[in-house]
């Protein structure tokens, strides 16, 4: 193979690449939903959604909560990624009855009722 074409294979493999990366990132990212329309249809996916919280505690490092916007879901940070945001973002002990806040991440069945494992969230104004 010569230096040409040794050139345009790669040329057309890194296109290529490219091309499926950015696929991947797109099918990676969160599915922003209503909390009403939350189903099974969505658990073990991406998810954001955005609420007002209704009740919030922390127990043993983890914060539960429950964000609503007019129907309720519960959702949890876990200790490990609580202990993350709070070092590199906004601090999930911080959080209050009454705040509005965008949050990302895994839909999941609990007690056969949806939840939310947060990932990463926002306080909205």
């Amino acid at each position: 193979m010569d230096d040409r074409a040794a050139f345009s294979l790669c040329a057309l493999l890194a296109a290529a690449g490219i091309i499926l990366l950015a696929l991947s990132m797109h099918a990676a990212s969160p599915q922003r939903i209503s909390i009403s329309d939350l189903g099974a249809a969505d658990y073990g996916k991406p998810v954001e959604v955005s609420g007002e919280i209704r009740t919030i505690y922390a127990r043993n490092g983890n914060v539960f909560l429950s964000l609503c916007e007019g129907e309720c879901i519960q959702a949890v940070i876990f200790k490990k990624t609580a202990s993350e945001i709070a070092t590199h973002g906004s601090n999930p002990f911080l959080l209050k009855k009454g705040d509005r806040i965008r949050a990302a991440g895994e839909a999941q069945d609990y007690k056969g009722s949806p939840e939310i494992v947060i990932a990463g969230f926002e306080v909205l104004d």
